[in-house]
């Protein structure tokens, strides 16, 4: 013998619970491709993250290097500063020798000099006039190449120092850029 058919109502009870099963099934497989899509998006901005990390690591490492670079040529430049000036008083006090004879000689006009009673004053003063003129002017043109040189390099050390101030400013922009990135991350972490 059959079973006993069920009743309407069951079978429309039946179709209701397998369409409600149906409905959720649909629901969780739309949520579960929300949720995949949106692990999806997620994963690609960690990999844009790192990729910007990386790189404003790279940079920042750089600008580290530069810095760093700068500085040492900013203390080579200020060295070789120092040097020269140095050279420049033993030369300043070499020159003060000569003038100092020249002093002597100077309360004396040069036709003077030159024309004395006797020959071998006015020999030696000839002699004294011709050899102090061109180590004059020898270490008058040291003297003006040295002062020259200090020149250059206090050009070099303020074009350094420039260039230093932008590598620092350069550099905070890039902290900057990476803490940004770093906020951004924790964000996505959470």
């Amino acid at each position: 013998m059959l079973p006993p058919f069920p009743a309407r109502g069951s079978i429309a009870n039946y179709a209701h619970k397998a369409d409600n099963i149906r409905n959720e099934l649909i629901a969780r497989q739309a949520a579960h491709a929300m949720l995949t899509h949106k692990s999806d998006e997620l994963n690609a901005q960690v990999t844009v993250l790192e990729k910007n990390l990386v790189h404003v690591s790279k940079n920042l490492r750089d600008s580290e290097d530069n810095l760093s670079q700068t500085d040492e040529s900013l203390q080579d430049l200020q060295q070789k500063k120092n040097l020269v000036i140095q050279k420049l008083y033993k030369d300043q006090q070499a020159m003060g020798g000569l003038i100092s004879a020249i002093r002597k000689y100077a309360e004396m006009s040069t036709p003077d000099m030159l024309m004395q009673t006797n020959p071998v004053d006015a020999a030696r003063a000839s002699l004294i006039m011709k050899s102090v003129m061109p180590r004059l002017q020898e270490q008058a043109a040291i003297l003006k190449a040295e002062l020259s040189e200090i020149k250059k390099i206090e050009d070099s050390i303020q074009q350094q120092k420039n260039l230093q101030t932008a590598q620092t400013q350069k550099l905070n922009r890039q902290q900057n850029a990476l803490s940004v990135l770093l906020a951004e991350r924790q964000k996505l972490y959470k």
